[in-house]
Parts: structure tokens; sequence; C-alpha cells
């Protein structure tokens, strides 16, 4: 069978044996479709970077003649004027080659394979479509958030703004050794543990910002309540795809809560501790960051030995003078400062009322 430009529902109802590859969304789900037409488990190739439409032409160019070429598409409706607009192509060829291709945004798309462990195939799909490489401009750096689809975990990248931060000027003269350090960490090839803590507002997530455009490896971001699936039994083959990344788990004290209690296990922090400084560690080089609110004592001291904890610092509000310097040279609208003052407050500093407002939210 050829289907060509052929909504994936109607084909399904065409072709009845497609009916267990569809999940509860009507959507098909590439490994049981994969399974079915191959009698086999897939090999697969994910690339999170982006490319242009020229590669689904040079793609459908390439591979059209294959005797068992087919496609499928999905699409869903744009709200303004009510336009079918394609979202995924899946793409099944013989010998055991299948490619989802998904249209993020207009004339952008990124591709996963499926294949069955040929390393030709393979290397031949990556010369196919590195051509049309989107690459990053201005100054924005790609990094990726990790989601959780009916499919298992997944990347979807976005775009980090490079912050303009003078590390030396926004934080406490006692950060600048542990700032040299974290700087050296992104810049070899060794896994470990870089814990970042201290209250709201001191500046954790601009320096995130900051050190993301400091390294070329790639960089993952885990948002809280993400950080729980480095316990799932599904995570290690996800990251195994991923060496020698920089692991991002920010606000992240639930995950890394002190064990406590007899024959309590938290697979979370056992994960962590094998990938930072353990067997898995030499495997994968990972660099973990992890940034949490929570008092240092709330957290596992596992995480604390050294060899695996490359820096910790406790970020506190800013030195008055620090303040002080910034609001000079800045030209804030903000009076001079007595007493230490977060960043978020002092970038944020609403002139009128700002003492009262203060005393009354129970700062």
């Amino acid at each position: 069978m050829s289907v060509k430009g052929t909504d994936v529902k109607k084909t399904i109802m065409e072709n009845r044996n497609y009916f267990n590859t569809l999940n509860r969304e009507g959507a098909i789900e590439l490994h049981p479709l994969y399974h079915q037409k191959f009698n086999r488990l897939a090999h697969i190739f994910y690339d999170y970077t982006t490319y242009s439409h020229e590669a689904m032409s040079a793609i459908f160019k390439h591979y059209q003649s294959n005797p068992e070429f087919e496609y499928f598409t999905e699409s869903r409706i744009e709200d303004k004027d009510l336009t079918p607009f394609i979202r995924r192509y899946v793409i099944t060829l013989t010998n055991g080659v299948l490619i989802e291709a998904v249209q993020r945004k207009k004339d952008v798309f990124d591709f996963e394979l499926y294949y069955n462990g040929d390393q030709i195939v393979l290397n031949e799909f990556i010369d196919l479509i590195a051509p049309y490489r989107i690459k990053a401009t201005g100054d924005k750096k790609k990094a990726y958030l990790v989601i959780n689809t009916l499919r298992g975990l997944r990347l979807t990248d976005f775009d980090v703004k490079e912050m303009n931060l003078d590390v030396k000027k926004h934080y406490n003269d006692d950060f600048s050794t542990t700032h040299t350090e974290v700087e050296k960490f992104l810049k070899n090839d060794d896994s470990g543990l870089v814990i970042l803590h201290g209250k709201q507002g001191t500046g954790k997530s601009s320096y995130i910002r900051h050190i993301a455009g400091l390294t070329d490896k790639k960089v993952i971001y885990f948002t809280s309540d993400m950080a729980q699936q480095i316990a799932s039994p599904s995570f290690i083959p996800f990251i195994m795809e991923e060496k020698g990344s920089v692991i991002v788990l920010e606000d992240c004290e639930e995950l890394l809560a002190a064990r406590s209690g007899a024959g309590r296990v938290n697979t979370g922090i056992t994960n962590i501790l094998n990938m930072s400084d353990g067997l898995l560690g030499d495997a994968l080089n990972l660099k973990f960051v992890c940034t949490f609110n929570a008092p240092l004592k709330d957290i596992d001291k596992a995480l604390l030995r050294k060899g695996r904890l490359i820096a910790r610092y406790e970020f506190n509000d800013l030195a008055p003078e620090k303040a002080n310097a910034l609001i000079a040279e800045q030209n804030l609208d903000v009076p001079q400062q007595l007493s230490p003052i977060s960043l978020a407050d002092l970038y944020h500093y609403e002139k009128p009322g700002f003492e009262q407002m203060k005393r009354a939210i129970g700062f």
C-alpha cells in the first residue's frame, strides 16, 4: 500500500491492520507500528536539532523510489483561519526503516529514525539531512527541556538568552572561587555535581542562564516536577543517549531530600550518585547542576562527598556596597542601600511604598 498525503485517521479506517498502533488520541505509536511492520524492535536515533523544510524535500527525493515507501500525516486545525496544518509525518520503508518528521513551527522540522541497527543506514540518513541543519543565531543558545509524552521521555528545544552577567559585580566576593571551579568543570569531560542553593531572588536562575552560555555541551533542563523522572525505570535508557551533557535540575529539593528511616530507598538520589561518581558516571560523563531553596541540612549527605561534589555555594542577599555600586553604574531608580538586598528586589524595586509592601507580605 502506498499512501501519499492521507490523513492518518482516514488511513487507519481504511487499513484495519494498523488499529492497534493508535493511542487514545488517535495518533500512531511508532514502537508498535515498527514492530508490526518489521517484526522486530527498533534501534532509535533521536535528533533534537532543527532543520529547514529542504530536509523534508531531500528525504522524499531520496527515499521515494523505495518499493514500499509510504507515509502518513497527522494534522491539527489552526484557530485563526481553521486551516489544517501538517504537524507530523510518519514515513516507512523496506529493510526496517521508519522516519518521523515533526513540524514544530512553520518550515522547521526535527527528525527521529527507527532502524534495524545497520550503521550504514544511520550514516546515510544523517548525511542526508545534515546540510539543512538550522544553526542558532544572535545571542540565543539552544537548550533542551525534558517532557513526558505518551512515547516516554523526550526533549524539546528552547532558546536561552545569554546573560550579559558580570559575576564579580552581581554576586558577593566569596562567590568568585566557586564560579572559577564551575567554569573549569563545564569545560572538562569529567562527571560530577554542582549544588547551588539559597533563598529565592538571590540570582540562582540568572547564573544558570549565564553558565549555559559558557559551554558548548548540550544543556538539558528538568523542571521541579520532571526532576522526579530521574527515579523512573525509563530514565537511564533515556539519558544514555545524551552522554556528555549538562543536566540542570532546578528547585529539586524533594528529589535530593535526605534518606531517613530503615530501608528507605530514594531511587532518584541513587541514580544521581551513580551518574555523578560511579560506573555510570564513567560511561556517561554527565554534569549535574542542582539548585534548591531548602537548607543544606535537608539534603542527602551522600551528595556532598568529596570527589563527587565539584562545587557548592549558598546564595545570599547582595552586600550593600555591591548593591550600591550596581545602582550607580546602571543608574537604577533605587535608593542607596544600608543593608543586604536580593538581586530580585534590586532590579524590581518599586520605590513608592516598597518598604510597606515588604513588611505587609512578611519579608
